[in-house]
């Protein structure tokens, strides 16, 4: 069946998609609010030109609708055109927001309609054949891929950067989250991007509560029968503790919703106490950690006992259903800016066979960076994030290959023991490097 299509918008992307259905003998008119942008198309004289939408959607013959007008104008443009019962083909980005997005793809679910975004390199033979040599392993083992933009493009006002280029460079077929903020969103979206062939790698809504609480992590844990430090959301709880004896210093003071070392300090007595309770509160509210501090204000920072004895990372791999499969161990040998600088790989049965409680009771998705405290009395769990921490490096320089298990089990494969597998006694070191530059 011929379709009968509608560009709308002829301008610095606009007039190629004319220029491209009416040679494919489908373009039944145009519309712009700049009529004289129509001159130079070489448009034929049956193509229909309207200065307004309103005009296309009461041309009964129109069928399809393509845009290519500013991204401030999609969500609206795309929801009349959809509300008429036509396809609709839109420039990227679909939308600005998510809550945007979502609300076009429901309508022309409920419409029934063809709602499809223009990612030109998704569809880029150059692009097509990269894909193809990569699945059939023809350039080997792909580690990363790395891209640079060495275009300026075109520079536009009314639009951010990342609404024009960042959805150009990859097609998303595994979606791994590195960072606490972005874990919330993503889980509850998570069935959005399944339904467009997108798998995130990330845990239930649920599991990301507990874990960014860090109150809640440590019941969750003492839930279980495990070992968590003493936790206070009230300075005068930890005050009356440390009076009584039954706290001693230094303790620990932190962002109860926290992310990395954000705000953390290791106060050794009462006044530094005090102090350093207000301090982080007002960190709280400067920082990243603003919005969900101001979900509970006046308990959004934690009083916690400083565990003592030796400190272990744990990489705690779950599969894509929640399923423990594997625990690797690294002695933690140095620490800088709340991350792991020197570690060694060990084989210890019990903070391995700790981290498989864990993983089969939290239920997490991927990887969950563990950190935990070992002395000769007991195992102390301190911290628990549903990610990829600072520390996995280490285990992967020592023979595992979690992202590409996680890979597998996306397209329904079983991933190779290997990748699951870490080889003890490894010692690393991260690095920095000096680079002179010239002005």
């Amino acid at each position: 069946m011929k379709r009968h299509v509608a560009v709308v918008g002829t301008g610095y992307w606009g007039k190629n998609l004319v220029r491209v259905f009416h040679k494919l003998g489908v373009l039944h008119a145009v519309c712009d609010s700049d009529p004289t942008r129509f001159q130079g198309l070489g448009l034929s004289a049956e193509v229909a030109k309207y200065d307004n939408l309103q005009a296309v959607l009461m041309d009964t013959v129109v069928d399809s609708v393509v845009i290519a007008t500013p991204a401030v104008t999609h969500f609206e443009l795309c929801r009349l055109v959809l509300e008429t019962g036509r396809d609709v083909f839109v420039e990227k980005p679909l939308a600005l927001t998510v809550k945007e997005g979502v609300a076009l793809v429901k309508l022309a679910e409920t419409k029934e309609r063809i709602l499809m975004v223009g990612h030109i390199l998704r569809y880029h033979p150059a692009v097509i054949k990269l894909q193809e040599m990569i699945t059939a392993g023809d350039m080997g083992k792909v580690e990363y891929i790395y891209s640079n933009r060495l275009n300026m493009g075109k520079l536009r006002t009314e639009e951010n950067i990342l609404w024009s280029f960042a959805p150009h460079d990859i097609k998303v077929g595994l979606l791994i989250p590195l960072n606490d903020m972005e874990l919330p969103v993503l889980a509850r979206e998570k069935d959005l991007f399944r339904k467009v062939g997108t798998v995130v790698v990330v845990s239930e809504p649920e599991v990301i509560d507990v874990c960014f609480d860090k109150l809640a992590t440590v019941e969750r844990i003492r839930s279980w029968g495990l070992r968590a430090p003493a936790t206070f959301c009230e300075l005068g709880d930890a005050l009356q503790l440390i009076d009584r004896g039954q706290l001693s210093f230094p303790v620990v003071v932190k962002p109860r919703w926290g992310s990395g070392s954000i705000g953390v300090e290791y106060p050794h007595d009462r006044r530094e106490l005090v102090l350093s309770y207000q301090l982080v509160q007002r960190r709280v509210f400067r920082s990243v950690l603003a919005g969900a501090g101001s979900a509970d204000p006046d308990r959004c920072v934690i009083v916690q006992e400083f565990a003592k004895g030796q400190e272990y990372g744990l990489d705690v791999v779950n599969d894509l259903e929640g399923h423990n499969v594997a625990v690797f161990v690294k002695r933690k040998l140095a620490m800088r800016a709340g991350e792991t600088d020197i570690a060694e790989t060990v084989d210890n049965r019990e903070l391995s066979m700790l981290g498989a409680e864990i993983g089969r009771r939290l239920g997490h998705v991927g990887n969950l960076d563990c950190d935990v405290f070992a002395n000769d009395a007991e195992l102390n769990v301190v911290e628990l994030n549903p990610r990829f921490g600072g520390g996995y490096p280490f285990s992967h320089a020592a023979g595992a290959d979690i992202p590409a298990a996680l890979l597998a089990w996306a397209r329904g494969e079983q991933p190779k023991a290997e990748w699951l597998e870490v080889i003890p006694g490894v010692r690393l070191s991260k690095c920095d490097r000096l680079v002179r530059y010239e002005l």
